[in-house]
């Protein structure tokens, strides 16, 4: 059996109702995607946004835009764009993910109430294709380490009210973000962000609370700018807005090795003193006996104060 026969029998299967969709997918798996798509396009099978989804999934980022190239406009859905930006940025490019929202925006603009998108009614009714399109341009800055255009566009789409309140950002995109100003060694920057992400969650245009990921990487960036307060005093803050998140080892360690990277030993030793009283220590050990390793103090713990006074040993009189 040749593979466009193959082919045609699978979708023939799969149109009678008689294997699900992410079996349909799995036997088409291996196939060449071109052959497929130009299978699926000339038998007028593509009657689901879903099926060109999946299938678009599978392919590398060139293929994928190539793919783009030639299905017709009708079927070019938003979601589509959306997944071959998402395969762009996990591929770390950059300047092609951009470019493709741009197309994606000027078919939109072009086809207005065409089936460029989910439903024909307004070219925002795919607000979820909208935000996996922002998402995927800020996590391939952020690979990029471009501050600038991550920002950049992380604005712009905070400037779509609708659009937000409509879809939400997860925490995919304010993670990415993160990364990006701790890479940028801005720590001031990093808090701040974090400090609009709790607003934006209040006002209801954040899809999930900033969690344990989010708090660690705004102390990874003070512990590169060496200053243990502003470490201490975040995590305090973290602990009163957000009392669910359950600080681990590594966030207390962050503000261990803060005040050592600054030579202050004396104030890193006062703070795990102060955070193994016996109250602390019972609750540290019960979180590391659910499996989280979040025993504090643990060896980290000790190691970065024995190596800051192998360090800066001359500074004190031992």
């Amino acid at each position: 059996m040749d593979e466009e026969t193959m082919v045609m029998w699978t979708i023939e299967l799969y149109h009678k109702g008689d294997i699900q969709l992410s079996s349909f997918v799995d036997r088409l798996r291996g196939k060449k995607p071109k052959t497929l798509l130009q299978v699926l396009l000339e038998g007028n099978h593509l009657q689901s946004s879903q099926v060109l989804e999946h299938l678009l999934k599978q392919l590398s980022a060139t293929q994928a835009i190539e793919a783009l190239q030639w299905i017709p406009a009708e079927y070019r859905y938003l979601s589509c764009f959306a997944q071959v930006m998402q395969t762009l940025a996990k591929e770390g490019n950059a300047q092609e993910t951009e470019d493709l929202f741009h197309i994606a925006e000027q078919s939109v603009a072009q086809t207005r109430n065409r089936m460029i998108i989910s439903s024909p009614s307004t070219a925002r009714t795919d607000p979820q294709a909208w935000r996996d399109m922002y998402t995927s341009m800020i996590v391939a800055w952020s690979k990029q380490g471009n501050i600038e255009k991550t920002i950049h566009w992380w604005n712009i789409w905070m400037q779509q009210k609708d659009l937000v309140a409509a879809a939400p950002p997860t925490r995919v995109a304010p993670t990415a973000v993160l990364t990006c100003f701790v890479s940028a060694h801005q720590p001031k920057e990093a808090q701040q962000f974090w400090n609009e992400l709790h607003n934006l969650r209040q006002s209801g245009h954040l899809d999930e609370e900033p969690d344990l990921v989010m708090c660690n990487l705004v102390l990874k960036a003070w512990v590169m700018a060496a200053s243990g307060r502003k470490a201490e005093a975040f995590l305090e803050l973290v602990q009163t807005i957000h009392p669910t998140i359950e600080l681990d080892a590594i966030s207390h360690n962050s503000v261990v090795q803060a005040y050592v990277k600054a030579r202050q030993l004396t104030q890193a030793m006062d703070y795990v003193a102060q955070k193994t009283t016996t109250k602390n220590t019972k609750n540290m050990t019960a979180q590391s006996h659910h499996g989280n390793g979040n025993t504090f103090p643990d060896l980290a713990t000790f190691r970065s104060i024995m190596h800051g006074w192998s360090l800066h040993r001359q500074d004190y009189q031992l």
